[in-house]
């Protein structure tokens, strides 16, 4: 299942997708309403605020300047190749 929700920024309004598992939720999207290549918010979608609670919380330590090492979990769609490289750019310092 699809869940979202907005949150509100320093830089305007972020919008915040995800892949629920179980009690988990992987983030999947972060992205400004509107920006290129931003999804758009499907009617299969669950809004659902809480799901998001700590992805806010260490976004907002993050532009309060409290923050610069995020501990998320993320729902990356690519190939394979894409993934391993992902997971090979995670590595670095």
């Amino acid at each position: 299942m699809t869940a979202y929700t907005t949150i509100t920024s320093p830089l305007g309004e972020l919008l915040l997708v995800g892949e629920e598992h179980g009690d988990d939720i992987d983030l999947a999207s972060l992205s400004m309403p509107g920006q290129k290549n931003a999804p758009a918010v499907r009617p299969t979608w669950r809004r659902d605020a809480a799901r998001f609670a700590d992805v806010a919380q260490q976004l907002s330590a993050y532009f309060d300047g409290r923050l610069t090492e995020f501990a998320l979990t993320f729902a990356a769609a690519g190939t394979e190749f894409q993934q391993r490289v992902w997971r090979e750019l995670e590595r670095i310092p």
